[in-house]
């Protein structure tokens, strides 16, 4: 329920359509593909040459998680980490 809720309902809603969605988290590990210097990422040998990773030369499928760092480089490049449930100014968000 950290996105207000949006995933669960869209869930639901999927489900009634007939087009079932999939409600996932980001996890740490995520966060730490995107890190400069990653193992494991196109760049790892250059870890001062970005702030976070945006792209990976691999497919998502053979990527660890790789449906899911995206949102991670979202949530970073945006400052929505900075707007979590427990924040002063909470900001729902669902990656899709």
């Amino acid at each position: 329920r950290a996105a207000g809720g949006v995933g669960s309902k869209l869930a639901v809603a999927g489900g009634l359509l007939g087009q079932p969605i999939e409600v996932g988290s980001v996890r740490r590990e995520d966060y730490d593909f995107i890190a400069p210097g990653a193992v494991g990422t196109p760049v790892s040998k250059c870890p001062d040459a970005y702030d976070v990773l945006q792209a990976n030369t691999s497919p998502s499928v053979a990527t660890r998680r790789g449906h899911q760092f995206p949102a991670a480089f979202l949530s970073i490049a945006s400052g929505l980490q900075e707007h979590g449930p427990s924040s002063k100014t909470p900001m729902p968000y669902c990656h899709m």
